[in-house]
C-alpha cells in the first residue's frame, strides 16, 4: 500500500527534488510549521466498506484470543529511498506552535527529540518510520497546509531548531510486514473523546454506558449494531476494549478514550484498520 501511494504521489516528489532552496527568516518558517487543531482529516484511501458484525461472529471468535497489550509482529522490515527533501525544524514554544502548554501531536503523543517528526500527510501517514540523516524518525505530527517543506524535525529547544534552521537531505522509508492476531473488520473512522462536559455532557462522574470507568489505552464507544459491548478489538497495535457508545458513535465509527480533553483533539479523525479479538 505504501508503494502504491507514494507512486500516486511521484510527481509531488518529483518537484520537491527540483526546487531551488531560497534563504528564509528562521522565525517565519517555524510559524509556517504549527500544526493545525481544526483540520481532523487524514490522507488515506478508502480500502473497503464495512458492514454490521454478525453477533454469531463474534460469539465464535469470544474466548479464544488472551488479552495483550500489543498483536503486532515483526515479520520483515524493508527500506525504500524516497529522494532528497526539505526539511524545517520546530519546537513546542509559543513562537513555532503558538501554544506551548502541554503540547501533544496530532497524534495525541508527547512530542520527543530525535524520534518526533511532522510531515504533510498528503505524502505521509501518522505512524510512518523515517531514515533522516542517520536517525530513525516516526511521524507523529502534522505540518500546516500552508508550509512548504514536507518534513519538520521536532527539537527539544527554539535554539535547536534555530541551529538546524532548513536543509536538504535524502530521505528512507522502512516497509514492515506485520502479523495481526484477530480477524480484520475493515477501516474505520477512528475519533477520540474524553469525559469533559463538551464530549460528554455535565455529569457529577463519568460512566460508560457499561456502568465503568474509563480508560485511557482500553476504551472505545462504538454503535452497538456494529460491534457488542464488552467486544475487544485492536487498533494500531493497541488492544481496546468496547465500553461505551455515543450520539455521534454510528456506523463504521470508533471512539477511543483519552484522559484530557486536548488529547481527543489532537487525536482528531484517522482512518485505521480495526481487528477482531474477541
Amino acid at each position: 500500500m505504501l508503494k502504491k501511494r507514494f507512486g500516486i504521489k511521484s510527481w509531488f516528489l518529483t518537484g520537491i527534488q527540483c526546487s531551488v532552496g531560497v534563504a528564509v527568516i528562521v522565525i517565519s518558517v517555524l510559524a509556517a510549521v504549527v500544526t493545525s487543531n481544526g483540520d481532523t482529516e487524514t490522507a488515506g484511501e478508502d480500502l473497503t466498506a464495512i458492514v454490521p458484525l454478525e453477533k454469531d461472529v463474534i460469539a465464535s471468535v469470544s474466548g479464544e484470543r488472551q488479552e495483550t497489550t500489543s498483536l503486532i509482529a515483526e515479520e520483515e522490515e524493508t527500506e525504500e529511498y524516497l529522494g532528497e527533501m526539505e526539511i524545517a525544524a520546530y519546537c513546542s514554544c509559543e513562537i513555532c506552535i503558538k501554544k506551548s502548554d502541554g503540547y501533544l501531536t496530532y497524534s495525541g503523543q508527547r512530542p520527543v527529540q530525535g524520534i518526533t517528526v511532522a510531515a504533510n500527510l498528503e505524502v505521509f501517514q501518522i505512524g510512518d518510520k523515517l531514515r533522516i540523516g542517520g536517525h530513525v524518525y516516526e511521524v507523529q505530527d502534522k505540518l500546516s497546509a500552508r508550509a512548504r517543506e514536507t518534513l519538520s524535525l521536532f527539537f527539544d529547544s527554539h535554539e535547536a531548531a534555530l541551529a538546524f534552521g532548513r536543509a536538504r537531505l535524502p530521505v528512507y522509508i522502512f516497509h514492515q510486514k506485520e502479523i495481526h492476531e484477530g480477524m480484520l473488520l475493515g477501516v474505520f473512522d477512528i475519533t477520540g473523546y474524553c469525559g469533559c462536559e463538551v464530549c460528554c455532557g455535565k455529569k457529577e462522574k463519568y460512566l460508560t454506558k457499561t456502568e465503568t470507568i474509563p480508560r485511557a489505552g482500553y476504551t472505545v464507544a462504538a454503535d452497538p449494531s456494529i460491534l457488542e459491548m464488552g467486544t475487544k478489538v485492536e487498533i494500531g497495535g493497541i488492544v481496546y476494549t468496547v465500553e461505551d457508545t455515543g450520539e455521534s458513535v454510528t456506523g463504521n465509527v470508533i471512539d477511543i478514550y483519552f484522559d484530557t480533553h486536548e488529547e481527543a483533539v489532537r487525536f482528531g479523525r484517522q482512518r485505521k484498520e480495526v481487528y477482531l479479538v474477541q
